[in-house]
């Protein structure tokens, strides 16, 4: 957690992955059952520190645009693909342009499972390169 708030104050998504990646010695293989027998799948740390970095980062961010937009008086915050990911599900593609309630969102991305914010959940903004924003007609005043 000391990591993702130093990346957030000073540094960038890429900081936070060779932090990752130097603390995950430990972590270069995953044992795995299949059948009768056990192997060993090797990870690609690096490949995990990045996602795993991206996906924080980006939570962080739409955390923050949710708590920008109540603070403000913004009903509504909007889905869009901040990064292009060629093996994204297709059922992502439907919630491009859809409308968010920031409370609901922010509630979801704080780990209540008793709100309903259907069709978003945590999980759609992992591996998908989604994310949220201020609708550009947002009456606010102020500029994010």
């Amino acid at each position: 957690m000391d990591d993702l708030r130093e990346a957030a104050a000073h540094h960038n998504d890429d900081w936070l992955a060779q932090r990752l990646i130097e603390e995950a010695v430990a972590l270069d293989r995953k044992r795995q059952k299949r059948g009768d027998g056990v192997y060993w799948q090797y990870v690609n740390i690096a490949y995990a520190a990045q996602q795993t970095a991206e996906n924080e980062f980006n939570k962080l961010y739409i955390r923050g645009v949710c708590r920008f937009a109540m603070e403000s008086g913004i009903e509504q915050v909007e889905v869009y693909r901040a990064k292009t990911i060629s093996a994204a599900p297709s059922d992502h593609n439907g919630l491009l342009g859809n409308a968010a309630d920031p409370q609901a969102l922010l509630s979801v991305l704080r780990g209540d499972t008793t709100v309903e914010a259907p069709p978003l959940k945590e999980a759609y903004f992992t591996d998908t390169g989604l994310s949220v924003r201020l609708p550009e007609n947002h009456t606010s005043g102020e500029s994010c």
